[in-house]
Protein backbone atom coordinates (compact mmCIF):
# COMPACT_ATOMS: atom_id res chain seq x y z
CA UNK A 1 0.00 0.00 0.00
CA UNK A 2 2.78 2.42 0.92
CA UNK A 3 4.59 1.64 -2.34
CA UNK A 4 1.47 2.39 -4.41
CA UNK A 5 0.86 5.62 -2.51
CA UNK A 6 4.46 6.70 -3.21
CA UNK A 7 3.97 6.01 -6.92
CA UNK A 8 0.83 8.15 -6.86
CA UNK A 9 2.72 10.98 -5.18
CA UNK A 10 5.42 10.77 -7.81
CA UNK A 11 2.86 10.93 -10.62
CA UNK A 12 1.30 14.05 -9.09
CA UNK A 13 4.70 15.74 -8.82
CA UNK A 14 5.63 14.87 -12.41
CA UNK A 15 2.29 16.16 -13.73
CA UNK A 16 2.70 19.41 -11.77
CA UNK A 17 6.20 20.02 -13.11
CA UNK A 18 5.25 19.10 -16.69
CA UNK A 19 2.22 21.38 -16.60
CA UNK A 20 4.30 24.26 -15.24
CA UNK A 21 6.91 23.85 -17.98
CA UNK A 22 4.21 23.67 -20.68
CA UNK A 23 2.41 26.81 -19.49
CA UNK A 24 5.65 28.77 -19.13
CA UNK A 25 6.77 27.71 -22.60
CA UNK A 26 3.46 28.69 -24.21
CA UNK A 27 3.38 32.06 -22.45
CA UNK A 28 6.93 33.06 -23.34
CA UNK A 29 7.17 31.55 -26.80
CA UNK A 30 5.40 34.43 -28.52
CA UNK A 31 5.57 37.18 -25.89
CA UNK A 32 8.58 38.92 -27.41
CA UNK A 33 9.67 40.29 -24.03
CA UNK A 34 13.16 41.20 -22.96
CA UNK A 35 15.09 39.24 -20.38
CA UNK A 36 13.44 41.09 -17.45
CA UNK A 37 9.96 40.11 -18.59
CA UNK A 38 11.24 36.63 -19.37
CA UNK A 39 12.66 36.11 -15.87
CA UNK A 40 9.64 37.76 -14.18
CA UNK A 41 7.23 35.39 -15.95
CA UNK A 42 9.31 32.35 -15.03
CA UNK A 43 9.47 33.50 -11.41
CA UNK A 44 5.70 34.11 -11.25
CA UNK A 45 4.73 30.74 -12.76
CA UNK A 46 7.24 28.93 -10.53
CA UNK A 47 5.85 30.74 -7.47
CA UNK A 48 2.21 29.95 -8.34
CA UNK A 49 2.94 26.29 -9.00
CA UNK A 50 4.99 25.95 -5.82
CA UNK A 51 2.06 27.36 -3.83
CA UNK A 52 -0.39 25.05 -5.61
CA UNK A 53 1.87 22.09 -4.92
CA UNK A 54 1.71 22.91 -1.21
CA UNK A 55 -1.85 21.56 -1.20
CA UNK A 56 -1.12 17.89 -1.90
CA UNK A 57 2.00 18.15 0.27
CA UNK A 58 -0.13 19.55 3.12
CA UNK A 59 -2.68 16.77 2.72
CA UNK A 60 -0.02 14.05 2.69
CA UNK A 61 1.69 15.41 5.78
CA UNK A 62 -1.16 17.03 7.75
CA UNK A 63 -0.68 14.74 10.75
CA UNK A 64 2.90 15.92 11.24
CA UNK A 65 2.18 19.63 10.78
CA UNK A 66 1.44 22.03 13.61
CA UNK A 67 -1.68 24.18 13.76
CA UNK A 68 0.38 27.32 13.13
CA UNK A 69 -1.46 30.33 11.69
CA UNK A 70 1.18 30.42 8.95
CA UNK A 71 0.41 26.85 7.93
CA UNK A 72 -3.28 27.79 7.66
CA UNK A 73 -2.49 30.91 5.60
CA UNK A 74 -0.32 28.90 3.23
CA UNK A 75 -3.19 26.44 2.97
CA UNK A 76 -5.57 29.24 1.94
CA UNK A 77 -3.19 30.67 -0.67
CA UNK A 78 -2.53 27.17 -2.00
CA UNK A 79 -6.24 26.61 -2.57
CA UNK A 80 -6.47 29.89 -4.50
CA UNK A 81 -3.55 28.87 -6.71
CA UNK A 82 -5.46 25.91 -8.13
CA UNK A 83 -8.21 27.82 -10.01
CA UNK A 84 -5.61 30.34 -11.16
CA UNK A 85 -3.57 27.54 -12.76
CA UNK A 86 -6.76 26.06 -14.22
CA UNK A 87 -7.81 29.38 -15.78
CA UNK A 88 -4.28 29.98 -17.07
CA UNK A 89 -4.29 26.63 -18.82
CA UNK A 90 -7.74 27.31 -20.28
CA UNK A 91 -6.57 30.65 -21.67
CA UNK A 92 -3.63 29.00 -23.43
CA UNK A 93 -5.72 26.13 -24.81
CA UNK A 94 -8.44 28.56 -25.92
CA UNK A 95 -5.89 30.67 -27.78
CA UNK A 96 -4.50 27.62 -29.55
CA UNK A 97 -7.96 26.35 -30.44
CA UNK A 98 -9.09 29.69 -31.90
CA UNK A 99 -5.74 30.19 -33.59
CA UNK A 100 -5.82 26.76 -35.20
CA UNK A 101 -9.40 27.29 -36.44
CA UNK A 102 -8.53 30.75 -37.78
CA UNK A 103 -5.46 29.43 -39.58
CA UNK A 104 -7.50 26.62 -41.16
CA UNK A 105 -10.17 29.03 -42.38
CA UNK A 106 -7.48 31.34 -43.76
CA UNK A 107 -5.80 28.42 -45.52
CA UNK A 108 -9.06 27.50 -47.27
CA UNK A 109 -9.73 31.18 -48.01
CA UNK A 110 -12.92 31.28 -45.93
CA UNK A 111 -11.79 34.54 -44.30
CA UNK A 112 -8.82 36.90 -44.24
CA UNK A 113 -7.76 36.46 -40.60
CA UNK A 114 -4.98 33.93 -40.00
CA UNK A 115 -5.10 34.05 -36.19
CA UNK A 116 -1.43 34.94 -35.72
CA UNK A 117 -2.34 38.16 -33.91
CA UNK A 118 -3.35 36.00 -30.94
CA UNK A 119 0.25 34.99 -30.42
CA UNK A 120 1.48 38.21 -28.91
CA UNK A 121 2.53 39.93 -25.69
CA UNK A 122 -1.04 41.26 -25.35
CA UNK A 123 -2.52 37.75 -25.13
CA UNK A 124 0.22 36.72 -22.70
CA UNK A 125 -0.63 39.63 -20.39
CA UNK A 126 -4.35 38.84 -20.70
CA UNK A 127 -3.66 35.19 -19.85
CA UNK A 128 -1.76 36.19 -16.71
CA UNK A 129 -4.25 38.74 -15.36
CA UNK A 130 -7.72 37.57 -16.47
CA UNK A 131 -7.64 34.57 -14.07
CA UNK A 132 -7.26 37.03 -11.18
CA UNK A 133 -10.50 38.74 -12.25
CA UNK A 134 -12.27 35.39 -12.55
CA UNK A 135 -11.08 34.48 -9.05
CA UNK A 136 -12.62 37.68 -7.74
CA UNK A 137 -15.96 36.97 -9.42
CA UNK A 138 -15.91 33.39 -8.14
CA UNK A 139 -15.23 34.54 -4.59
CA UNK A 140 -18.09 37.05 -4.79
CA UNK A 141 -20.46 34.17 -5.60
CA UNK A 142 -19.21 32.28 -2.54
CA UNK A 143 -19.36 35.37 -0.33
CA UNK A 144 -23.06 35.90 -1.21
CA UNK A 145 -23.77 32.51 0.31
CA UNK A 146 -25.83 29.60 -0.98
CA UNK A 147 -29.00 30.21 -2.96
CA UNK A 148 -32.24 28.57 -1.84
CA UNK A 149 -33.67 26.30 -4.52
CA UNK A 150 -37.27 25.13 -4.12
CA UNK A 151 -38.14 21.83 -5.83
CA UNK A 152 -41.43 19.94 -5.97
CA UNK A 153 -41.23 16.16 -6.21
CA UNK A 154 -44.58 14.79 -7.37
CA UNK A 155 -44.98 11.11 -6.57
CA UNK A 156 -48.31 9.25 -6.34
CA UNK A 157 -46.65 6.66 -4.06
CA UNK A 158 -46.33 9.22 -1.26
CA UNK A 159 -48.72 8.40 1.63
CA UNK A 160 -51.38 11.11 1.88
CA UNK A 161 -50.37 11.71 5.51
CA UNK A 162 -47.06 13.11 4.21
CA UNK A 163 -48.59 15.36 1.56
CA UNK A 164 -46.57 18.60 1.48
CA UNK A 165 -43.70 17.15 3.57
CA UNK A 166 -40.71 19.46 3.16
CA UNK A 167 -37.09 18.35 3.29
CA UNK A 168 -34.20 20.80 3.59
CA UNK A 169 -31.19 19.32 1.81
CA UNK A 170 -27.60 20.38 2.51
CA UNK A 171 -24.55 18.75 1.01
CA UNK A 172 -20.81 19.30 0.62
CA UNK A 173 -20.44 22.16 3.08
CA UNK A 174 -16.77 21.17 3.57
CA UNK A 175 -16.39 22.78 6.97
CA UNK A 176 -12.70 23.44 7.46
CA UNK A 177 -10.04 26.09 7.00
CA UNK A 178 -11.68 27.72 3.96
CA UNK A 179 -15.27 27.73 5.27
CA UNK A 180 -15.08 30.73 7.59
CA UNK A 181 -17.45 31.47 10.48
CA UNK A 182 -18.92 34.33 8.46
CA UNK A 183 -19.82 32.01 5.55
CA UNK A 184 -21.29 29.41 7.91
CA UNK A 185 -23.35 32.08 9.67
CA UNK A 186 -24.68 33.35 6.32
CA UNK A 187 -25.70 29.80 5.39
CA UNK A 188 -27.49 29.29 8.73
CA UNK A 189 -29.37 32.60 8.46
CA UNK A 190 -30.71 31.64 5.03
CA UNK A 191 -31.69 28.21 6.31
CA UNK A 192 -33.60 29.69 9.28
CA UNK A 193 -35.84 31.67 6.93
CA UNK A 194 -37.18 28.47 5.37
CA UNK A 195 -39.91 26.13 6.60
CA UNK A 196 -39.19 22.43 6.50
CA UNK A 197 -40.10 19.26 8.37
CA UNK A 198 -36.79 17.39 8.19
CA UNK A 199 -33.21 18.34 7.43
CA UNK A 200 -30.81 16.00 5.62
CA UNK A 201 -27.10 16.26 4.86
CA UNK A 202 -25.59 14.06 2.17
CA UNK A 203 -21.90 13.97 3.03
CA UNK A 204 -18.69 15.99 2.91
CA UNK A 205 -19.93 18.16 5.75
CA UNK A 206 -16.64 18.04 7.69
CA UNK A 207 -13.45 18.36 5.65
CA UNK A 208 -10.71 19.02 8.17
CA UNK A 209 -8.88 17.66 11.15
CA UNK A 210 -11.58 18.17 13.85
CA UNK A 211 -8.90 18.71 16.49
CA UNK A 212 -7.29 21.62 14.61
CA UNK A 213 -10.55 23.26 13.58
CA UNK A 214 -12.82 22.46 16.51
CA UNK A 215 -14.28 25.99 16.72
CA UNK A 216 -14.90 26.11 12.97
CA UNK A 217 -17.43 23.28 13.38
CA UNK A 218 -19.71 25.24 15.71
CA UNK A 219 -22.41 25.55 13.05
CA UNK A 220 -23.31 21.86 13.35
CA UNK A 221 -24.79 22.51 16.79
CA UNK A 222 -27.25 24.97 15.27
CA UNK A 223 -28.86 22.48 12.89
CA UNK A 224 -32.30 21.25 13.87
CA UNK A 225 -35.68 20.34 12.37
CA UNK A 226 -39.12 19.37 13.76
CA UNK A 227 -38.86 15.77 12.46
CA UNK A 228 -35.12 15.30 12.82
CA UNK A 229 -31.75 15.93 11.17
CA UNK A 230 -30.19 13.03 9.26
CA UNK A 231 -26.70 12.65 7.86
CA UNK A 232 -24.78 10.19 5.70
CA UNK A 233 -21.03 10.32 5.18
CA UNK A 234 -19.19 11.52 2.10
CA UNK A 235 -15.76 10.56 0.88
CA UNK A 236 -13.92 13.46 2.53
CA UNK A 237 -14.86 12.48 6.08
CA UNK A 238 -12.90 9.26 5.56
CA UNK A 239 -9.82 11.04 4.23
CA UNK A 240 -9.46 12.75 7.61
CA UNK A 241 -10.29 9.58 9.55
CA UNK A 242 -13.98 9.05 10.30
CA UNK A 243 -13.08 7.71 13.74
CA UNK A 244 -11.94 11.30 14.50
CA UNK A 245 -14.80 13.00 12.66
CA UNK A 246 -17.62 10.88 14.16
CA UNK A 247 -17.40 12.42 17.71
CA UNK A 248 -17.99 15.86 16.17
CA UNK A 249 -21.68 14.95 15.85
CA UNK A 250 -22.02 13.96 19.51
CA UNK A 251 -24.00 16.56 21.40
CA UNK A 252 -25.76 17.77 18.24
CA UNK A 253 -29.26 16.96 17.00
CA UNK A 254 -27.82 15.19 13.96
CA UNK A 255 -28.54 11.48 13.57
CA UNK A 256 -25.69 9.72 11.76
CA UNK A 257 -27.02 6.96 9.50
CA UNK A 258 -24.57 4.28 8.38
CA UNK A 259 -26.45 1.49 6.61
CA UNK A 260 -29.23 2.48 9.01
CA UNK A 261 -32.80 3.72 8.73
CA UNK A 262 -34.79 6.31 10.69
CA UNK A 263 -38.59 6.09 10.56
CA UNK A 264 -41.22 8.82 10.73
CA UNK A 265 -44.82 7.88 11.46
CA UNK A 266 -47.98 9.81 10.64
CA UNK A 267 -51.44 8.30 10.92
CA UNK A 268 -50.15 4.76 10.68
CA UNK A 269 -48.08 5.53 7.55
CA UNK A 270 -44.29 5.64 7.35
CA UNK A 271 -41.66 7.76 5.65
CA UNK A 272 -38.08 6.62 6.22
CA UNK A 273 -34.58 8.01 5.76
CA UNK A 274 -31.83 5.49 5.06
CA UNK A 275 -28.18 6.60 5.09
CA UNK A 276 -25.39 4.87 3.20
CA UNK A 277 -21.70 5.42 4.00
CA UNK A 278 -19.74 6.57 0.98
CA UNK A 279 -18.36 3.57 -0.98
CA UNK A 280 -14.81 4.79 -0.24
CA UNK A 281 -15.42 3.55 3.34
CA UNK A 282 -14.53 0.06 2.09
CA UNK A 283 -10.88 1.12 1.96
CA UNK A 284 -10.76 2.30 5.57
CA UNK A 285 -10.73 -0.68 7.96
CA UNK A 286 -11.63 1.39 11.04
CA UNK A 287 -14.86 2.62 9.47
CA UNK A 288 -18.21 0.94 9.05
CA UNK A 289 -18.27 0.00 5.39
CA UNK A 290 -20.86 0.68 2.70
CA UNK A 291 -23.11 -2.37 2.46
CA UNK A 292 -26.49 -2.71 0.77
CA UNK A 293 -27.14 -5.98 2.61
CA UNK A 294 -27.27 -4.28 6.02
CA UNK A 295 -30.22 -2.10 5.04
CA UNK A 296 -33.61 -3.03 6.46
CA UNK A 297 -36.21 -4.20 3.91
CA UNK A 298 -39.17 -1.99 3.08
CA UNK A 299 -42.51 -2.42 4.79
CA UNK A 300 -45.88 -2.10 3.03
CA UNK A 301 -46.75 1.47 2.10
CA UNK A 302 -43.45 2.88 3.35
CA UNK A 303 -42.07 5.82 1.40
CA UNK A 304 -38.30 5.34 1.38
CA UNK A 305 -35.79 8.16 1.01
CA UNK A 306 -32.13 7.20 0.47
CA UNK A 307 -29.31 9.52 1.55
CA UNK A 308 -26.23 8.64 -0.51
CA UNK A 309 -23.33 10.97 -1.21
CA UNK A 310 -22.60 9.52 -4.66
CA UNK A 311 -25.36 10.11 -7.26
CA UNK A 312 -24.39 7.08 -9.37
CA UNK A 313 -25.71 4.79 -6.60
CA UNK A 314 -29.17 5.64 -7.92
CA UNK A 315 -28.69 3.03 -10.63
CA UNK A 316 -28.60 0.41 -7.86
CA UNK A 317 -31.05 2.11 -5.51
CA UNK A 318 -33.85 1.93 -8.09
CA UNK A 319 -33.74 -1.87 -7.67
CA UNK A 320 -33.69 -1.69 -3.85
CA UNK A 321 -37.21 -0.38 -3.35
CA UNK A 322 -36.44 3.32 -2.77
CA UNK A 323 -38.65 6.07 -4.13
CA UNK A 324 -36.35 9.06 -3.69
CA UNK A 325 -32.58 9.48 -3.45
CA UNK A 326 -30.82 12.65 -2.29
CA UNK A 327 -27.14 13.09 -3.18
CA UNK A 328 -24.35 15.59 -3.61
CA UNK A 329 -20.62 15.15 -4.38
CA UNK A 330 -20.46 16.71 -7.86
CA UNK A 331 -20.49 20.44 -6.92
CA UNK A 332 -21.81 20.75 -10.50
CA UNK A 333 -18.13 21.22 -11.41
CA UNK A 334 -17.86 24.28 -9.10
CA UNK A 335 -16.04 26.62 -11.47
CA UNK A 336 -15.37 27.10 -15.17
CA UNK A 337 -14.50 25.05 -17.21
CA UNK A 338 -15.18 22.12 -14.85
CA UNK A 339 -18.89 23.00 -14.71
CA UNK A 340 -19.00 21.78 -18.34
CA UNK A 341 -16.43 19.00 -18.09
CA UNK A 342 -18.25 17.46 -15.10
CA UNK A 343 -20.80 16.09 -17.58
CA UNK A 344 -18.14 13.71 -18.89
CA UNK A 345 -17.36 12.35 -15.41
CA UNK A 346 -20.74 12.35 -13.67
CA UNK A 347 -23.84 10.79 -15.20
CA UNK A 348 -25.99 12.82 -12.80
CA UNK A 349 -24.38 16.19 -12.15
CA UNK A 350 -27.11 18.41 -10.65
CA UNK A 351 -30.85 18.76 -10.30
CA UNK A 352 -33.75 16.34 -10.55
CA UNK A 353 -33.68 13.05 -12.46
CA UNK A 354 -36.07 10.18 -12.95
CA UNK A 355 -34.24 6.85 -12.89
CA UNK A 356 -36.32 4.31 -14.76
CA UNK A 357 -36.41 0.75 -13.47
CA UNK A 358 -37.71 -0.62 -16.77
CA UNK A 359 -34.80 -1.60 -19.01
CA UNK A 360 -36.75 -0.40 -22.05
CA UNK A 361 -36.91 3.11 -20.61
CA UNK A 362 -40.64 3.21 -19.92
CA UNK A 363 -41.94 5.24 -16.98
CA UNK A 364 -43.40 3.24 -14.11
CA UNK A 365 -44.38 3.34 -10.47
CA UNK A 366 -41.14 1.53 -9.57
CA UNK A 367 -38.96 4.39 -10.82
CA UNK A 368 -36.67 6.37 -8.53
CA UNK A 369 -36.49 10.13 -8.20
CA UNK A 370 -32.95 11.43 -7.73
CA UNK A 371 -32.04 14.94 -6.67
CA UNK A 372 -28.38 16.04 -6.81
CA UNK A 373 -27.52 19.10 -4.72
CA UNK A 374 -24.66 21.02 -6.31
CA UNK A 375 -23.05 21.72 -2.96
CA UNK A 376 -24.04 24.08 -0.17
CA UNK A 377 -20.44 25.13 0.32
CA UNK A 378 -17.39 24.53 -1.83
CA UNK A 379 -14.33 22.34 -1.93
CA UNK A 380 -10.83 23.76 -1.98
CA UNK A 381 -10.69 27.28 -3.40
CA UNK A 382 -13.46 29.64 -2.18
CA UNK A 383 -14.70 30.24 -5.71
CA UNK A 384 -17.71 29.34 -7.81
CA UNK A 385 -17.96 30.42 -11.44
CA UNK A 386 -20.88 29.16 -13.50
CA UNK A 387 -22.37 27.42 -10.43
CA UNK A 388 -23.64 28.49 -7.00
CA UNK A 389 -23.92 27.13 -3.49
CA UNK A 390 -27.30 25.51 -2.90
CA UNK A 391 -29.76 24.96 -0.08
CA UNK A 392 -32.52 22.76 -1.49
CA UNK A 393 -36.06 22.72 -0.12
CA UNK A 394 -37.84 19.69 -1.55
CA UNK A 395 -41.61 19.52 -1.17
CA UNK A 396 -43.09 16.05 -1.53
CA UNK A 397 -46.55 15.97 -3.03
CA UNK A 398 -48.89 13.37 -4.48
CA UNK A 399 -48.89 14.03 -8.20
CA UNK A 400 -48.16 12.41 -11.52
CA UNK A 401 -45.10 14.04 -13.06
CA UNK A 402 -42.20 16.03 -11.70
CA UNK A 403 -40.11 18.00 -14.15
CA UNK A 404 -36.96 16.05 -14.86
CA UNK A 405 -33.86 16.08 -17.02
CA UNK A 406 -34.15 12.57 -18.38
Amino acid sequence: MKKNWSVFQMVVLVVFVALGIYITHQLLRYAGWGWIGFLATIFWITFVFAIALSQPLYFWGNESLSDSIWVERLNVVGYLAFPYVSDLLVMILLRDLIGFAAWGGFLFQWWDWDGYSLYSATWTILSLFLPLLLLGLGYLTVWLGPFVHHVKVRDPRLPKEFEGFRIAHLSDIHMGPMMTDRLIDRMLRKLRREKYDALVMTGDIVDCDPVMYRERLWGLRELEAPEGVYYCTGNHEYYWGFEKVRPVFDGTKIQVLQNETAYLNRGGQQLSFTGLPDPVSRFFPKARAFNWDEISPASDGEYRVLLAHQPYLADEAVHKGFQLQLSGHTHAGQFFPWNFLILFFQKYSKGLYRIKKDKCGKKGLQDLWLYVNQGTGFWGPPTRLGTYGEITILELTRGEDSKTKV
